[in-house]
């Protein structure tokens, strides 16, 4: 009884092994009605062709339509201007010819710029009107100037008095204003860089000479 029962068993599992495998051989194939991929797609520039891709159906994986050459696209998209000129105070400018940075090709002309009266370019700035202050009187930055179109760029602001007096010639009195100063005692190198201005040497001169001569007058 055992052994028929064996027996019994290992017919049941061989049939529920090979009906499978039949079944599948009987299946139909996949209609691809489902949903699909593209692989492979390459999008054509003005440059160089691209590629359509190629069709999978998901269901399967299979290939069902071969992708195609695209032509060369009309669209240039990476646009450079050549020969550009910026404008200055005194000059045009010029936008510039404008070519495609992928193919080369010549899109289109380029135009005439105005005058840029705030451009100045390569020109100098240059100060007029500047005045240095004194001890006592205020003075002027000075207002700067585009050496090209004679602009106004900036103006100046005014400035303080210094507060100080100048005894460039060392006689004690202020060059500026005229205020006699107090006499300061200076060094041998002071004196000697003093004797160096020409109007402090002739009357350190001039006064040598007067003592000079009020000595011969006392003898």
């Amino acid at each position: 009884m055992k052994k028929v029962f064996a027996i019994l068993m290992s017919v049941l599992l061989l049939a529920f092994c090979l009906v499978p495998a039949f079944a599948a051989d009987d299946a139909e194939p996949c209609q691809h009605l489902g949903a699909t991929e593209n692989r492979g797609y390459i999008a054509p520039t003005c440059a160089e062709e691209g590629f359509s891709g190629d069709i999978y159906c998901l269901n399967c994986g299979e290939k069902i339509a071969d992708g195609y050459v695209l032509e060369k696209s009309q669209i240039h998209r990476n646009a450079v201007a050549e020969g550009a000129v910026q404008a200055t105070c005194t000059t045009p400018g010029f936008t510039g010819d404008r070519y495609c940075a992928d193919c080369g090709a010549f899109l289109s002309h380029g135009q005439t710029t105005s005058i840029n009266p705030k451009h100045h370019g390569d020109y100098s700035l240059e100060v007029r009107n500047a005045v240095e202050p004194t001890c006592g009187k205020g003075g002027y930055s000075g207002d700067t100037y585009c050496s090209g179109c004679n602009q106004l760029v900036t103006e100046g602001i005014a400035l303080r008095p210094t507060g100080e007096h100048t005894d460039a010639d060392g006689d004690n009195v202020c060059d500026d204003c005229g205020t006699q100063l107090p006499e300061a005692t200076r060094s041998f190198k002071d004196y000697f860089l003093g004797l160096l201005n020409p109007k402090t040497f002739f009357r350190v001169l001039a006064d040598l000479f007067k003592t000079f001569i009020k000595t011969l007058a006392g003898q």
